[in-house]
This record gives structure tokens, sequence and C-alpha cells, in this order.
């Protein structure tokens, strides 16, 4: 069994921002794990967005992702290309996608539904790992943060970065199915 555990920032705004409900993904995350879930190998990519390419002071103060990421990034169209080669390169008889929660796979189709771009993820097992780790803990579903830190797991990296949330989203993911 190999683990492609994925992480998406996106375009955000402050909560009175008429923009706040239209997200694109900015950045994609992703780390592969093999079945003793070791590192093999990972994917981080940052997305030109389309309909706001102008990112908002709260996206950049919240993710660190500055504007001339973004700026000199590839659109979803050919970054999500990119993702799908990455993971069809990797021996998916056994693949099981995972994120923290439901909204990144979400974020995915509604992005591919926009740009005019075939999913093709359907026939991969998708986990959401928050509603799992919660049932695994008789706990409330809560954030990546809180969850590492009820198994004792200091966070590693910058908060809000695709590829370190998708890295400790991993080691989470270890102790779930561990």
């Amino acid at each position: 069994m190999n683990y492609v555990v994925f992480d998406l920032e996106c375009t955000c705004w402050e909560k009175n921002d008429p923009h706040k409900q239209f997200h694109e993904t900015i950045e994609i995350g992703a780390v592969l794990l093999n079945k003793h879930f070791e590192v093999v190998n990972e994917f981080n990519k940052f997305v030109h967005p389309t309909y706001f390419p102008t990112l908002s002071n709260y996206c950049t103060t919240l993710t660190t992702i500055v504007q001339k990421d973004t700026d000199a990034a590839e659109g979803f169209e050919n970054v999500f290309k990119y993702f799908l080669k990455w993971i069809e390169n990797i021996n998916h008889k056994d693949l099981t996608l995972v994120s923290w929660g439901q909204f990144d796979i979400d974020q995915l189709r509604r992005d591919c539904d926009r740009n005019n771009v075939n999913f093709n993820l359907d026939k991969y097992v998708h986990i959401n790992l928050k509603n799992v780790f919660a049932k695994t803990f008789k706990c409330k579903r809560c954030g990546l943060k809180k969850a590492l830190s009820k198994s004792n797991i200091l966070f590693e990296g910058i908060p809000h970065r695709g590829i370190n949330d998708a890295r400790m989203t991993s080691k989470l993911l270890k102790i779930v199915k561990s």
C-alpha cells in the first residue's frame, strides 16, 4: 500500500470580504509514503490563480506565500497535470489518497471543473484523515495543529504551506494506521 498525502493552499480573504467563498488553489503539496509510512518522494508546486490573481494581505500573512510565488507559477491546468503525472508514475495498484478533511479533494474537483480539466482521481480511494482521527481517538474533529498537539507531535516547518501540512498529516496517518 502506498499513500499520497496531499494538502492545498488557496486564495483566501478576511471574513467580511465578498470573495471569501471563492477559493483557487495556489499551492499543491504532496508526500508519497510507502507501506511502512516512510517518505519516498514529494511534490510541491505553486499555482497562478486565474480569477483573482492578486493575493490578499490576509492570504499572504496566513500562508507566507507571496505574490511573486504565484506570479511566477503556471496555471492550475498545467500544475494539476504535473501532479497527476507524478501520481501516475507511482505503482498505483494499492494507492490511497489522504488529506486532512474533505476540503482539499473537493477543491481539486472545483478547480478541475472551472478549468475544464479531467479530475482523474476518482479511481483512487480517498481517506479524510480528520474524520478517521476523530473516530480512532474518540474526540471531536479538529484542525491539523490541534491533532498534532493531541498526538505529542511538534509542527515542523511553516503552517498553512501545502508541503509542510502534507508532511505533518503524514505523521498523523502513521499513528492512525499503526
